[in-house]
Parts: C-alpha cells; sequence; structure tokens
C-alpha cells in the first residue's frame, strides 16, 4: 500500500458511519412524529348523517328529521356535539345512548334540546369526563370510537322514541 491509502480508507469509513448515524436520527425522529404510534393522538370528527323515525327500534310514525355533528377532543376528555332536528314537537327527554345500529341499548347521557323556531330544536353542548353523574369515561370513548352510539329523541306521543340518529366517526 502507498502512503495515504489508509488515511483515504479512515476518512471513508468515517463518512460511512457518519451517513449510517444521520439515517438513524431521521428514523427516530420520523418515529417520534408518527400519528401511528399512539402517543400523538388528534381530534376525531364525527357526523349524525341522519336522524329519522325509521330508524327507531321499532320504527314510529313521527316525522321529525335531523342531522348532527361532533368532535372527540385529542386528549379524549370532551365530545362536543351539535344536533338540530326539524318538524318535531314537543321533545319530552334526549338521549346518547350505547347500542350499533339496529339494536337498542342503555343511555349514556342525557341531551337537552331547545326550540329554536316552531318545530326546530338544537342541541349542543359537552359530554365530558368530568360530567359528576354522566362521565365520558372509556367505555363511552370506545363506544363512539366504534360507531356504538346513537341519539334517542322522545316526544309525547313516542315516549320510548320518536327519531333516531347514529352518531358515526366521521370520513377523513
Amino acid at each position: 500500500m502507498g502512503y495515504g491509502s489508509e488515511s483515504s480508507n479512515s476518512n471513508l469509513w468515517w463518512l460511512l458511519a457518519l451517513i449510517v448515524v444521520i439515517i438513524i436520527v431521521i428514523i427516530i425522529i420520523a418515529a417520534a412524529n408518527s400519528d401511528d404510534n399512539g402517543d400523538h393522538q388528534r381530534d376525531v370528527n364525527f357526523t349524525v348523517p341522519e336522524i329519522n323515525s325509521s330508524l327507531v327500534i321499532p320504527p314510529s310514525d313521527a316525522k321529525g328529521t335531523g342531522k348532527g355533528s361532533g368532535v372527540l377532543s385529542a386528549d379524549r376528555s370532551t365530545f362536543h356535539y351539535n344536533i338540530v332536528v326539524n318538524n318535531i314537537c314537543d321533545i319530552t327527554a334526549a338521549y346518547f345512548r350505547y347500542g350499533a345500529a339496529g339494536e337498542n341499548g342503555p343511555p349514556a347521557k342525557k341531551v337537552h334540546f331547545r326550540q329554536t323556531h316552531k318545530g326546530t330544536w338544537q342541541a349542543s353542548g359537552n359530554w365530558a369526563n368530568s360530567d359528576e353523574t354522566e362521565p365520558l369515561d372509556q367505555v363511552a370513548v370506545d363506544e363512539l370510537l366504534a360507531n356504538r352510539v346513537y341519539i334517542n329523541i322522545h316526544t309525547r306521543k313516542n315516549p320510548s322514541g320518536a327519531i333516531r340518529g347514529q352518531v358515526q366517526v366521521a370520513p377523513s
């Protein structure tokens, strides 16, 4: 070997080691910022695409319809919802209930509607983990994320449920 070849090989090894270190650092940074690692959750958007009497089990004869939306906070501590229904009168009660589409389930959270115009009602509020009587606990979060929560709206004429809509994770 001639003079300087050991120095060239040594420099080449240092350069290769530096490149490997840079690649490892890039991989670590990418993994830390990945949404798939569970450490960095985002808000989850929800929709209630239709609320009507045909979704009630068994169906009712109510003419009301509606839609809604919601957002589950990134830390999973609050579910903010907004629901509007039309062509219905005398809402006596409303609940988020646990249950998949096509099945009835137990109440999870009472929802308070207010009449905004004749025949139009709105419910807007927060279901939070700090609620004393009906907290947004891990069961509620899991059921929301699995599309197993629905809104059931009761009237004087239909005390067991006039109209219903399934709460669903919104398509991204």
